[in-house]
């Protein structure tokens, strides 16, 4: 079980620490110690959430929180690989894809292992090339692929890096919250994780869980993490401040976030909800003859990704311009993948609600020349 987090709310008022000044009346030094207080509850608040992450991920690392939700790749790359390490980036879908995207605008040394979408990644293969490429020293794996919601096995790719000597880095931003992750027996390096997604916070930002080993590396690096995540570590930790200014509303809406999380049982408890979701999803779309392009022990638990059906008036955006009008939103329009269409229920829903999204899919389908209806 994890212990309730310990989190103070600053006043939402105060969005923002105003310039000191020599000359303060007694007005402007009330409004500068509000400012104060509430910049030390800004930083209790980080370091609430940051315990508790570490709780979920059982982890004796350090979790730094950076505004904006694609720093997160950069920091982890930036940080633990930098100019001077090789990175591979083992990808079967659009997630490590950006990641290799980052290496190459960044200038990390890289090399890209690309598998097919619906080919899960191998530990065997993982290993094969590492004995082959003595120069990589890092390897990036997504816990979960968004493109097509395939689960990778990222604790046998640690196991091999671990047999290797290379360092692991898991993009967990999909996962984190409700997919098991446990740092005590998986040799991960840092993770990445996303405020919202399985965490149900708002988007925005993000958090880096990292070794402590990277701190002093860190401190001496040629280059300047995203966020000064480094100073973050420096100012919270020493001075039991935050230097900087963040958003209050999206912290506390964070927060909000991970207290629904602790007292709803964890991650434990919200992978059983999403199984529960998944199991009367797939029945009710397979029932209407709708396939999932991944077979169920390879399957996310929060998303999945369909073939599309054929039929004569079938496009995506038509498909999800209609499903909206029964209350239900697809907000991948693209298909990162032809012929596919992707449904993901990372929020507080339940079987009412899956149960419901299957008629107003049934009534879509139908309204785009499917079959009659099956009585669902």
């Amino acid at each position: 079980m994890y212990s309730a987090p310990k989190w103070k709310h600053a006043s939402s008022s105060l969005l923002f620490s105003p310039a000191s000044s020599i000359h303060l009346d007694n007005h402007h030094r009330r409004i500068s110690s509000e400012c104060t207080d509430t910049l030390q509850h800004i930083a209790e608040d980080l370091r609430a959430c940051a315990d508790y992450l570490l709780q979920v991920a059982r982890g004796t690392h350090i979790a730094v929180a950076l505004p904006v939700a694609g720093d997160a790749s950069e920091a982890a790359i930036q940080l633990c690989v930098g100019r001077h390490g090789k990175l591979l980036v083992y990808s079967n879908g659009a997630a490590c894809d950006r990641h290799a995207a980052t290496c190459q605008r960044i200038g990390v040394p890289h090399r890209v292992m690309r598998l097919a979408p619906w080919q899960p990644l191998s530990a065997a293969e993982l290993a094969r090339v590492l004995s082959r490429d003595s120069t990589i020293s890092h390897v990036l794996a997504a816990q979960c692929e968004f493109s097509t919601g395939m689960l990778n096995p990222v604790v046998e790719l640690a196991e091999v890096c671990e047999r290797m000597e290379k360092r692991f880095l898991v993009d967990a931003a999909l996962s984190f919250g409700a997919v098991p992750l446990d740092l005590r027996k998986t040799m991960c390096q840092a993770v990445i994780v996303d405020s919202d997604k399985s965490l149900h916070g708002p988007s925005g930002l993000a958090w880096l869980i990292v070794n402590r080993s990277y701190q002093l590396a860190a401190e001496g690096a040629a280059c300047l993490l995203p966020g000064s995540g480094v100073d973050q570590w420096q100012c919270i930790g020493q001075r039991q401040t935050d230097q900087f200014v963040w958003p209050m509303p999206l912290l506390n809406a964070f927060s909000h976030a991970l207290r629904e999380h602790h007292r709803r049982g964890g991650q434990a408890a919200r992978l059983e909800q999403y199984l529960r979701n998944r199991a009367t999803l797939f029945a009710g779309l397979r029932a209407l003859g709708l396939e999932t392009c991944l077979p169920d022990q390879h399957a996310a638990p929060m998303l999945a990704v369909f073939i599309a059906p054929d039929l004569p008036r079938y496009s995506l955006p038509k498909f999800a311009q209609r499903l909206g009008q029964y209350g239900f939103r697809i907000t991948r329009q693209v298909a990162e993948l032809p012929g596919t269409f992707a449904i993901g229920w990372m929020a507080d829903l339940n079987d009412q609600h899956m149960t419901a999204a299957v008629i107003a899919i049934e009534r879509t389908l139908r309204h785009l020349g499917g079959p009659p209806p099956l009585g669902i």
